[in-house]
Formats: structure tokens, C-alpha cells, sequence
């Protein structure tokens, strides 16, 4: 993006270079947004070295996106947009740091002021006060002369008068643009057959199915017919899928029918209030599509949903039992009445009712043994049972038949019902519009995400577009007649069967049906009720899933599991508009407890050596200062978790040793007024509670938090709380970053206790006062105790009165430099595997294995000698010296697991280079690689390399006294294994015969033999091999022939190795 400067402005470019803020040079502008930024960063840096300003890239992303979009829609006066925009952005950062650095606000706003005159042309001003403040505290004065002084009003307010209007018409623009057809563009000659093929296929499904549904909603079957001619034709041309099939579905029509079955009416009066019904579905639809209510559906779990469909279809087979059976029994939505009924008038069942029941489900099932499509399966029984009517006369032996079906499409509007019947039943309508609206929709939007992930699409799903469509298309039903239609599962699986692949097969399925109504209505004279009920029947069925409830029990998900046993009893023993409301309300509650009861507040910990902050239980060696507590709070804070936020803070306070308590708040993403209300009731009580000695900090709140409490005033609440701390220069009310507020806490409490004052560097001590102790933390403590709030060994440690940091403890313990993380004991299993080449080594020199000396010049712990001594090797020096001024022992063979910080491995590689005695170093995967390895394996008598490389990962031990815990003293960081050489004593082909009969290990001669999990990232080798296995890939996927891959994988000796060691790296 470019911006507008004037020859003006040009001149004048270099006035917004003052004080160190270099924006812009004379002959350097700026030009985009990346340079904008740049300049912005170099400014901030001039005085704030080593902290960027938080929530810069949100913004910077922000603004981009917002002038892309306006290019997109071809908005005219982008310029001033972009000035708009930058000019928000930075009044954004100027609010977040007028409280926490007022000689960064001032900046900030010296940099809007100067950018915009830049950018506008205008001169620079002559207004002394507009030149940026000497003082650090900007005055009211100076600030409202910064905000309007320079700027040409004229453009905001022409920018503000046509923003309105532009906006609209980009909103219209883009909602059209939105409403293309989703499967646009189409080969006509390439797919147009083979689309009515399918569209013909699946009218045999859809028509029995209509005939059907129109039953089960209380209606005349033609009904049926009438309701899937021109739904489905509006849905193909609005809806956002290309697949789905606008259907009639079960839910939708159970509700209807419970409603319309219970009304003294005539069926044509039932018609047209089906056809209200299906108008308030689709107005309340397009309501919230035209709202953006589309998002409403992700607070729907998918435990509500399997219940819904699950006790839905169990509703709808138990209404179908009458028709199966030949029972002429009232319907009921209650399966304890349809099944109390059912078995109270078990003398009434028809047998030939019963019989062609049998045959329908006879012919439907068998064909799916023979694994035979759905559509030649209903088209069979179609068949069949009507060529039987003719012959037996099912009329004559009371068999309930669909009869006479008119002929012929209605007049548009001439099923519309009349002012009187609307008028009276419009209110009662409503529950049932509302509870046939939300069932049918998530149906749909659930079957219409399912097809785009199984079968893909050109656009993906948007649920506002979905409530467009389906509000137009049941808003259509005003003019031919029918009820509610939604995304049907059945017709779009039989639709993709029979090879339709885009919305034309909808299309032409109506053109069919239409025509079927016009010539062939009378064809269904002797189409059976209990063949409709049987395709029903099996519709249903795939929607029940039993499976899912006890798979929430295995999971130990019981909340899940509760929601779906109560939402399907409510279904099955209280009726479908009473449970539907209900079990959405009960699951906005279950979220609601969720967020309130199980907010995630961890404790946080230094990494020694840096300023990072990680949660206490996920590193093994961290800085803990026990009268300095952070808290991580890892939600928004609002009305549902407030006061569980304020009873742990509560808690933490409450400590013995803690004074302060820092609140890490870069998780909260927004709060609302409770939870502003609650943070200032925490800081006054626990002002009050405690006399001032202890306080609360707040470290990195985002932009918007930040403004939100500075609103409510929660930053003089602070400043009042932590009076007698103030006399340190880093208070902040609201400090960026965590390690500052750490900082400030550290001064100020070893002030108030009248301790030396720390220095200003930003660095912190290291007190670990357990977990330097030897002794054993204690497993066998009570339930209670191991759940107290947060509790680890540091916070129930006493403060040491001096303390030391672990580099402190590492430079007294160890005469060579080294780092914490250095200092990990090899395991017992490690030097099995190379007890063979010992054994091997001792022979050629003529020893026995107990009298082999063993140099390990590296001491950590001492564990090496008692490993090796536990396999015979009686005779190993591991001391704690400087083995690189000392002079070293005599040894026959140098055995070390080295550290890798610095420069260890290079001078061990000059060491054992000098030396010329076998060596064996237990190192990371990546040395191989180093330029110090390629010199040492290049000097004479050391080229003979072997490698032992364990099948299953090493796992390190951390020493007792630098770890954080017991349970976290184990690391395995990266893949390493034994690099051996023997030099002149043995050669690899012997070393390779030793360790035949060694189980678990890999022993090669060349680091390529290996599989690819132990090769080095960077490795020119491990990148061939990579391609060759995706293009391997990409290969068998394209012919479908895995068998390639296999026997590939037996020649290289690599692809299998590679599958068999990812699969021990997860077991791991």
C-alpha cells in the first residue's frame, strides 16, 4: 500500500525525525506498511531496548487487513482510510502506555501527529506546543494540541460522511458476491448426463419419502410431493454447499405433525398451516442469517446433537409401529403412548399388512447384502408393491393404501391460507416454528460440514449462508404448498451413490417430480402405507447411534455422558418441543459451569538464564522466588469464573511467605463489568486484609483489558494499594511483560524488609531452597495436602536468608564452565549395549575386563562408575576436575557422556584426536555433522567409525540437587547414540561382529545406515531420502498400489526402520 505525500510534505519529511525516532530520513519515505512499521519499532526501541509494544503486530495486522479489504471493494480515497486506520492504531498504544511509560505516550503521539502531517502535506507547525513535551509527564494542554493541531479536518469529515453510505453498498455488494452458486462454474457437456441420470435414480427415493414424511406430519400426501418442487431449486442456487440435498426430514415433520394432529381441522386447513409454519421457519431464518447469527451453533456440542438425532429417530420408529403393524391408533410424539397404544389394541393388527411390511424390509435389506444402492433398493420395493396392489387389491383386504392422489401442480398462492385460520393459529404456531427451525438446522448444518470434510467442495461452509438459503427456500413454500424443508441426509447420500456431484441433480429431480405430478399421479393408487413406514423406518435408522454414550463413559467424560442420557429421556418421555429447548438450555449451562469452574490457574517459574515464564509442572529446573507468587490465569475474566478468580488469588495471598502476587493476564482476551469489579474488590481487600504489606501486580494485559481497567479506574486502586512501594522508579501500574512486574516485586519487598537494594540489571536470583536439599520429597503425603492450591516444594520451602542461583551452584560444584541443563546422568541400559565392545577392546589388549581402565574425563554424579562396575569393569576414573589443564590418568579407553553447551565437544575432539586410544562418546544425533567431528575422523588412525544406536530413546537422569521436582527428573531431548572408534586396537568389522547377539541396539558402520529418525535435520542425505519416500508416497496413493512401497523399503533398508522407529517414538 502507498501513501500520498506532497512535495510539501516531502520537504518537510525530516521534522518527524526528533528525539531518536527515526520514521522517516529526507530521501527515505515511507511507502508501506512493513516500512510504517519498522520505523515504529526503531522508535519504540529508542527507549525501550529490550521490549517491543504489546499487541503491535494485532494491530499492524489489523489495519492491513482492513485496506485489503477495502481494495477488494474498490473504496475510493484508500489514503485516507490507511491514515485512519494507522492513526487508530496508534492511539491504541498511546492509551496502553500512558500509564505504563508517559515518556512512551508522548512519543506515540509525536509520531501520529507527524505522520499524518506527513502523509496530508501539511507544514510543519510553527505552534510550540505541538514540539514534543521536555518533561516525561505529557500535559492535558500539550496532548489535546498533539490530537487536533496539523490535521486537515476537511478530509475526516468528508471521510465520515461517505464511510456510512460506502459501507452499505460494500456490504451489499459483498452479500451478493456471497450468493453465487457454490458448484458455478459447471461443465455442462462433460457432467449434464450423468447429473440426470442421478436426478431420475434419486426421484425414486425422494417421492416414496415425500408420500411418507407428508403422513408423519399429519398432511395429505401430496403435500409431500408438492413441498420438494422448489426448495430444493432455490437451495442449489443460494445454499454454500455443492453436495447437499434439500429433503424432507424427520424432525422437522414429527413437530408439525404433533402440532397440526391435535388441531379439529380439515386437511386442507392442515395444509395451509404447514405452509405458515414453513414461512415463520424461514423468516426467523433469514433473521438471523442477515444478523450474523451463524456462530450461534458452535455452543451446540456434538454429545447434544447425537442425542437429539439418536431419540429422534427412536420417536419417529415408534410412530411408524402403527402403519407397520396395520393399526389404526392416534399418533403420539411420547414413545410410552404410541407403544401403551400399540399393545393395548394388539388384536387389531393386520396380517397382510404385517406380510408386505416383512417384504419391504425383505427386499431393502437384501439388496444392501448384495451391497446394491439405496435408489435400485426403493425403486424395487416401489415396484413391487405397487405391480402387487393391482393384482391382490390391497383395498379389499384392508390394507391402508395412499389412494387417489390429485393431479396437476396448484395455482401459485392458491394454498396460502385465508386471514381468518392465520390469524387464529399464529401464536400457537410459534413454539413449533421456533423448535422445528433450531432441530431442522442443526441437522442440517451438521450434514452439510460432514459432506464438505468426507467429499470437499469449492467453498467451505458458512453457517449465515446456510440460514439465507434455507430461509428462502421455506419461505418459497407460500406458492406450491408443503412444509419445512431441510439438508436431508438420505437424499444426499443416495444423490452422491448415484453420481450426482453438484446441485443440478436437485435441480432436475424437481423438474421430475413436477412432471410426475402432472402425468403419473395416479400411479401411486396402491402405493402401500406400510412400504412408506418401512422406508421411513430405514431412513431413521442410521441416525441412532447408542455406541456414543458409552463411549463417553470409556472416556471418563461424565458431564457429556449426562447430557446425553438426560437430553434423549426428555425426547423420548416429554415430546419434542418441550426437550429441545430444554437440552440447549442445559447445554449454555454446562458451558457456563465449565468456564466458571474449571479455569486454569498455573504457576509460573523462571527459566534460569532467560525471562521466559513456564508453567511450574512442565520444567524440571526452574527459578522460584518464594515471596514473589506469578499466576497464569488462562480464561476471560467475567461473570461466570470471577469469583472463583478472586477466591484462588485469595488463596495464594493467604500464604505465609508470599508478599506479592503477580497476575500474568495475557490470556484474558476481554472482561467484563463483573470481573472489573471483582479485580477491584481483590486489591481493596486484600489492601485492607493485610495493611499494605502484601499487593497485587498486573503484567501484560492486552490493549483492550488495559483501557477497560484504566476506565474503571482499577490503576489508581493499584497506585493506592502499593503506596509504600511506589519510592522504586519501575512501578507500573500495568507492567508489559512479567519479568518486569517480577523485578519491581523483588526491590520492593527486599526494601520494605530492609534488605540491600538489588541491582538494575534484569536478572533475578535463583532460590531453590527444597529442591537444592538431598532428602527425598515425600510420596506418601495425604489427599488433602496434595490439593492445595498450587502447592510444590518452593512454596512450602522457608526463605533462605542467602541464596544462590544454579550457575552459582554449578561454578562451585564443577571446575569447567558448564550450564544446569549440561548435567544429565547416561542410563544403565546406555552402557549395556556397549559392554560388548568393551569386553572386545580388553581382549585385544590383553587384559581382563575388570582390569580395562576407563577414563570418563566429564563428572556429573558418579553414576558411571557404579554402572560400569555393576558389568565388571571394575577399573573407571571419573573424578570432578579440569581434565583440560590437569594432567589426565592413564587410561586404555576414554568412555564419556559430554556436555554440549560451549565449546566441550570440539576440545574433547582435540583431546581424544592427540590421544590415538579408542574412545566411545554417548552425543547428540547432530555431531556428526560438526566441522570438528569431519577433522577428528580425518586424522590418521581414526577413521575406523562405529555407531550403536538404541532402538528405543535414552532417557537421562537429572542429578537430585538441580531438579524441581522428583517427578520431573527424567529428559530426552533429542536422539543420541555411542560414536565409537577403536582406532588401532580393533576395527569396525570386529566391533560389528561383537554386538551380533546385542538385542535392541542398531550397530552400522555409517551413519546412513541408520534410519531416518537419527540422521540430522540438515543433512543433505536426510532431505534426498525424504523426497524419495514423499514422492514414494504420492506415488502408491496415485496407482493405488502399496506394495511398491514395501518392497522399496526392503531394498534401501530405510523406509521400514523409519515406520518402526516413529511408532517407539509415540509409544514413548
Amino acid at each position: 500500500m502507498s501513501y500520498p505525500l506532497s512535495n510539501d510534505s516531502k520537504r518537510n519529511a525530516s521534522w518527524c525525525c526528533g528525539s531518536g525516532s527515526s520514521i522517516v530520513q529526507s530521501s527515505n519515505l515511507i511507502t508501506d506498511s512493513a516500512a510504517c512499521r519498522a520505523a515504529l519499532l526503531r522508535a519504540l526501541e529508542h527507549d525501550l531496548p529490550t521490549q517491543s509494544p504489546l499487541d503491535l503486530d494485532y494491530y499492524i495486522k489489523e489495519s492491513e487487513r482492513q485496506v485489503m479489504w477495502s481494495q477488494e471493494n474498490c473504496l475510493e480515497d484508500n489514503s485516507t482510510l490507511r491514515l485512519e486506520l494507522f492513526r487508530q492504531q496508534l492511539q491504541l498504544l498511546t492509551v496502553q502506555y500512558r500509564k505504563i511509560s508517559p515518556e512512551k505516550a508522548a512519543l506515540l503521539e509525536e509520531i501520529s501527529h507527524g505522520y499524518e502531517s506527513l502523509c496530508l502535506g501539511v507544514d510543519k507547525p510553527d505552534d510550540s506546543s505541538l514540539q514534543r513535551p521536555t518533561s516525561n509527564i505529557i500535559t492535558h494542554e500539550s496532548r489535546e494540541a498533539l490530537n487536533t493541531g496539523g490535521r486537515d479536518k476537511g478530509i475526516w469529515k468528508r471521510f465520515k460522511g461517505t464511510g456510512k453510505r460506502k459501507a452499505v453498498c460494500v456490504w451489499w455488494r459483498r452479500f451478493l458476491k456471497d450468493m453465487v452458486p457454490a458448484w458455478l462454474p459447471y461443465d455442462w457437456r462433460k457432467n449434464l448426463l450423468a447429473e440426470i441420470i442421478a436426478a431420475i435414480a434419486l426421484s425414486s427415493i425422494t417421492i416414496p419419502q415425500a408420500l411418507a414424511y407428508s403422513s408423519l406430519a399429519a398432511l395429505p400426501p401430496v403435500y409431500g410431493l408438492y413441498a420438494v418442487i422448489l426448495p430444493p431449486v432455490i437451495y442449489a442456487l443460494l445454499g454454500s454447499s455443492s453436495l447437499v440435498t434439500v429433503g424432507p426430514m424427520a424432525m422437522p415433520c414429527l413437530l408439525v405433525g404433533a402440532h397440526l394432529g391435535s388441531l379439529p381441522i380439515s386437511p386442507e386447513d392442515k395444509g395451509s398451516l404447514a405452509i405458515m409454519t414453513s414461512i415463520m421457519v424461514g423468516v426467523l431464518y433469514l433473521g438471523l442469517g442477515t444478523l450474523r447469527f451463524g456462530w450461534i451453533v458452535k455452543f451446540l456440542s456434538r454429545p447434544l446433537m447425537s442425542a437429539l438425532l439418536t431419540s429422534i429417530a427412536v420417536v419417529v420408529i415408534s410412530s411408524q409401529l402403527k402403519l407397520l403393524l396395520g393399526i389404526d391408533v392416534q399418533s403420539s410424539t411420547l414413545v410410552q403412548s404410541a407403544l401403551a397404544k400399540i399393545f393395548t389394541n394388539l388384536n387389531e393388527i393386520n396380517p397382510y399388512t404385517v406380510i408386505i411390511s416383512c417384504i419391504a424390509f425383505l427386499i431393502i435389506f437384501t439388496m444392501r447384502w448384495f451391497k446394491l444402492t439405496r435408489p435400485y433398493a426403493a425403486l424395487a420395493t416401489l415396484i413391487l408393491s405397487i405391480s402387487l396392489g393391482y393384482a391382490i387389491q390391497y383395498d379389499e383386504h384392508g390394507i391402508k393404501i395412499v389412494g387417489y392422489i390429485p393431479r396437476g401442480i396448484p395455482v401459485p398462492f392458491s394454498l396460502f391460507p385465508g386471514e381468518s385460520l392465520w390469524r387464529e393459529n399464529f401464536v400457537s404456531l410459534i413454539p413449533t416454528a421456533v423448535s422445528a427451525s433450531l432441530a431442522g438446522y442443526l441437522e442440517s448444518i451438521a450434514l452439510s460440514k460432514k459432506i464438505y470434510k468426507e467429499y470437499g467442495g469449492r467453498k467451505a461452509i458458512s453457517p449465515n449462508r446456510e440460514f439465507v438459503s434455507l430461509g428462502v427456500a421455506n419461505s418459497a413454500q407460500m406458492v406450491f404448498g408443503g412444509f419445512p424443508m431441510m439438508g436431508s441426509l438420505c437424499n444426499t447420500s443416495a444423490a452422491i451413490l448415484c453420481g450426482g456431484r453438484t446441485q443440478v441433480t436437485a435441480i432436475v429431480r424437481s423438474i421430475v417430480i413436477a412432471i410426475v405430478l402432472l402425468l403419473l399421479t395416479s400411479v401411486f393408487y396402491y402405493l402401500p402405507e406400510a412400504v412408506l413406514a418401512a422406508n421411513v423406518v430405514v431412513a431413521v435408522m442410521k441416525m441412532v447411534d447408542f455406541r456414543a454414550p458409552l463411549r463417553l463413559f470409556k472416556m471418563s467424560q461424565f458431564i457429556d455422558f449426562i447430557v446425553w442420557i438426560l437430553t434423549f429421556c426428555l425426547v423420548v418421555f416429554t415430546g419434542i418441543q418441550i426437550a429441545v429447548p430444554t437440552a440447549v438450555g442445559i447445554t449454555l449451562l454446562v458451558f457456563i459451569f465449565r468456564s466458571s469452574m474449571r479455569t486454569k490457574i498455573k504457576r509460573l517459574g523462571r527459566v534460569p538464564g532467560t525471562i521466559t515464564y513456564v508453567p511450574v509442572k512442565k520444567r524440571r529446573a526452574l527459578a522460584l522466588i518464594p515471596s514473589v507468587v506469578v499466576l497464569d490465569f488462562q480464561a476471560p475474566l467475567w461473570y461466570a469464573n470471577s469469583d472463583y478468580f478472586k477466591d484462588r488469588i485469595l488463596e495464594e495471598v493467604s500464604l505465609d511467605h508470599v508478599e506479592v502476587v503477580v497476575i500474568d493476564m495475557s490470556a484474558v482476551s476481554f472482561i467484563d463489568s463483573t470481573g472489573i469489579d471483582t479485580l477491584g474488590d481483590l486489591i481493596d481487600v486484600v489492601h485492607s486484609r493485610y495493611e499494605g504489606r502484601r499487593f497485587i501486580v498486573l503484567a501484560s494485559c492486552k490493549c483492550k483489558v488495559a483501557k477497560c481497567l484504566e476506565d474503571a479506574h482499577i490503576d489508581q486502586r493499584l497506585r493506592k494499594a502499593s503506596e509504600s512501594f511506589q519510592k522504586s522508579d519501575m512501578y507500573r501500574p500495568f507492567f508489559t511483560d512479567v519479568h518486569s512486574a517480577v523485578e519491581f516485586a523483588v526491590e520492593a519487598t527486599t526494601c520494605s524488609t530492609g534488605c540491600c537494594n538489588l541491582s538494575s540489571t534484569r536478572s533475578l536470583p535463583d532460590e531453590f531452597a527444597q529442591a537444592m536439599a538431598r532428602t527425598k520429597p515425600n510420596r506418601r503425603k495425604n489427599k488433602k495436602q496434595q490439593k492445595k492450591p498450587l502447592d510444590n516444594q518452593a512454596s512450602t520451602a522457608e526463605s533462605p536468608t542467602t541464596t544462590e542461583t544454579v550457575e552459582e551452584v554449578l561454578a562451585k560444584a564443577f571446575p569447567y564452565p558448564t550450564e544446569s541443563l549440561d548435567h544429565a546422568e547416561s542410563p544403565a541400559r546406555a552402557y549395556g549395549h556397549i559392554a560388548p565392545i568393551l569386553e572386545l577392546i580388553a581382549r585385544k589388549l590383553g587384559k581382563a575386563k575388570d582390569e580395562l581402565k576407563i577414563y570418563d574425563p566429564y563428572y556429573c554424579d558418579g553414576a558411571v562408575v557404579a554402572n560400569l562396575e555393576a558389568l565388571g569393569f571394575k577399573s573407571v576414573y571419573n573424578k570432578c576436575e579440569d581434565f583440560y589443564t590437569a594432567e589426565s590418568p592413564d587410561f586404555d579407553v576414554l568412555l564419556t557422556n559430554p556436555p554440549y553447551s560451549g565449546d566441550h565437544p570440539a576440545r574433547l575432539a582435540t583431546f581424544v584426536g592427540k590421544k590415538g586410544k579408542p574412545w566411545l562418546w554417548l552425543v547428540p544425533n547432530w555431531v556428526y555433522m560438526k566441522d570438528y567431528y569431519k577433522d577428528l575422523i580425518a586424522m590418521p588412525g581414526q577413521s575406523g567409525m562405529f555407531f550403536v544406536a538404541p532402538k528405543k530413546r535414552y532417557v537421562y537422569q537429572t542429578p537430585k540437587h538441580l531438579r524441581a521436582s522428583a517427578d520431573e527428573a527424567k529428559t530426552s531431548p533429542f536422539p543420541s547414540f555411542w560414536f565409537i572408534n577403536g582406532c588401532d586396537v580393533c576395527t569396525a568389522e570386529e566391533m560389528q561382529s561383537a554386538m551380533a547377539d546385542m538385542e535392541g541396539v542398531l550397530a552400522v558402520k555409517d551413519v546412513h545406515e541408520l534410519p531416518l529418525t537419527y540422521y540430522d535435520q540438515y543433512d543433505p542425505e536426510y532431505k534426498r531420502q525424504r523426497n524419495i519416500m514423499k514422492s514414494q508416497k504420492r506415488k502408491n496413493k496415485f496407482q493405488g498400489d502399496h506394495g511398491s512401497s514395501e518392497s522399496w523399503g526392503r531394498k534401501t533398508g530405510t523406509h521400514q526402520d523409519y515406520k518402526m522407529s516413529n511408532k517407539r517414538q509415540k509409544r514413548m
